[in-house]
Formats: structure tokens, sequence, C-alpha cells
């Protein structure tokens, strides 16, 4: 803080010839402070700097992976340098036939978030993440794993969050469900969606459409990429749609799924596939990630996240 002009001047008149050497001094202590903060500053910028060059070359996995590595360590910088300076976060959705709430007034950009995050860590010890399974498609991310709370890390919840990152850096945060981890327990939900993809591969309709009940609904991405599949699909919308798609639609070649990741939160199941023999799209293989709610055996809601055409696919050498 620099010393005011008006008090240094009354305090020569009364020190004299001391003046000048205390003056001299204080600029030293002022200048070398100074030289100080430009410094930690400087370093500071550095690390973010670095970081964010290091978030750059990550894939999409990697950057959510590395956000609850940096999280549970408390690393600010590095948490901070994952998030695009337009980041938004939005919270859980009351509404049961929607994946993601509002966009948050207190984490909705980078600017809130890093407020957030310093106030977090000064009252709180953060809590301890890690990832046990990922859905990836293209820049979307659907993630679940564990949280541990402080301060004795006793009670652990189970989370699912979706995440958009673009250029190794995390655009949008959606968070979908937080339940404690006994809820979460259970091979059911899961178990009817392995249920719905041997029905649909077998072409079996009747066991296909009887995994629905009545008033399920069906959501597709929406045309913007900063809504969770938040529109809802043509044609399949209601039972009957959906009967007549599988009755009415038979694929042109043999319909192949094949699944890469299966995991569940609660009463959500992700379902990541590849999947060929789409109707419209044949020898074209697709890669798809979908969100179902199952209640009492029952799927009540279907979400599409995402789908793009394979590398490999698109250059025409897909196994």
């Amino acid at each position: 803080m620099k010393t005011p002009v008006v008090p240094l001047f009354a305090l020569s008149c009364l020190l004299g010839a001391m003046v000048p050497f205390r003056i001299a001094t204080a600029a030293h202590d002022a200048a070398s402070a100074g030289t100080k903060t430009l410094a930690t500053a400087s370093a500071a910028d550095d690390r973010d700097t670095r970081a964010g060059a290091a978030s750059a070359t990550m894939t999409a996995s990697q950057v959510v992976e590395a956000h609850a590595r940096a999280w549970s360590t408390r690393d600010l910088p590095g948490l901070l340098a994952l998030f695009d300076d337009d980041a938004r976060s939005y919270d859980r959705s009351a509404d049961p036939h929607m994946l993601s709430g509002k966009r948050s007034n207190s984490i909705g950009d980078k600017r809130r978030l890093e407020a957030y995050f310093r106030e977090t860590y000064a009252v709180q010890a953060p809590s301890r993440e890690s990832i046990a399974s990922m859905a990836v498609v293209g820049d979307l991310v659907v993630a679940a794993g564990e949280s541990a709370q402080a301060p004795d890390f006793a009670t652990r919840m189970r989370f699912l969050t979706a995440f958009r990152v673009r250029h190794g850096r995390i655009h949008d945060l959606w968070h979908i469900a937080w339940l404690p981890v006994e809820e979460s327990s259970g091979a059911g939900p899961a178990e009817v969606i392995r249920q719905l993809i041997a029905a649909r591969t077998a072409g079996d309709a009747g066991r296909f459409l009887a995994l629905f009940s009545p008033e399920a609904k069906h959501f597709c991405p929406s045309a913007d990429p900063r809504k969770l599949a938040d529109r809802q699909c043509d044609g399949s919308t209601d039972a009957t749609g959906r009967e007549a798609f599988m009755r009415n639609h038979p694929g042109q070649e043999p319909l192949r799924i094949e699944v890469v990741a299966l995991f569940s939160a609660g009463d959500l199941v992700v379902q990541q596939s590849r999947v060929t023999g789409l109707v419209g799209r044949p020898g074209e293989a697709v890669d798809q990630v979908s969100i179902y709610r199952v209640r009492d055996g029952r799927i009540v809601d279907t979400w599409l996240l995402g789908e793009e055409i394979p590398a490999a696919a698109a250059r025409g050498d897909a196994s």
C-alpha cells in the first residue's frame, strides 16, 4: 500500500534530516514488496498458463478425471484452468422429465466458479471425488462416481454429472443426480435396459414395448448445445408412436448394438453404444449416449444426449 504524501510531509518537519533515510528505506521496502507481489502474480499466471496448455492436450474423459482430482486436492489454479472462460454450470432439475435444471446463480460462469471455490475451500475441506464410470460421445461426457463428504469422509454420495468439453476445457457442466450411495445400489434399472437392448436387437416388438410405461416420454438432443436433450423426439413420443416405429420400420440390415458402457445412479441408467443397422442409415455405425429413467421395472423417460459417426467409419475404414 502506498504511503500518503501529506503525513510524510508533516513527518519531515518534525524529524528533519532523518526523513530522507526513512523515505528511502520505505521506498526500498515498497519496491521490494511490489516486486514480490508481481513475482507471485507472475508465478500464478505461469501456473494457470501451464495448466491451461496441459488441459488443451487432454481428451474429454481426461479433463473430467482431472476435474475430480483438482477439486479433491484443493488445486484451485488447476481446477480453474480446466474451465472455459464462458463456462456454465446447471443445477439439478426439479422436473423428473428434464435432466438438468436452471443455470446456477452461485457457480454459473468462470468468475463465479472461482469465487465459489475460494469460499468453499475457506470454510471446509473439499469432498473426495472419484470417477467410477464414464460414457463419452464427441465432446459430451457423462460421469458417475462417489463423493466422500468432509469432515470425516464417512458419508458417501453417488453423483451423475454431464460435461461438454471443448478444446480441452469444460464448456458446460450439468448436475443430474446426487443421492446416498446406499440408495444407488442394485442392478434392477440397469437390468431393464439390458433387456431392452436384447429385445431391440432381436426385433421382438412385444417384449421391447412391454418394458416402457404407457406414459413414457422420449427426448432428443437440442439444437442449443447448452441444453441437455430437452426436445421431445418426433414420431415416438408416446406408446402409439413407439409401437408404430417398432412394427412398421424394419431396418435394411440386422440391427447390431455393441454396448460400450452401461451404469446407473439411482433410477437413472446411462448407456453408451455403437449401433449399426439403424433405419435410413444402412452400413453406417453410429455412437450414441442415452440416459433412461426406470421405475418399478418400466422405462418412464429416455434421453438421447448425443450421437456421432466414429472417425474410422467417417474415413471409410471401420471394421
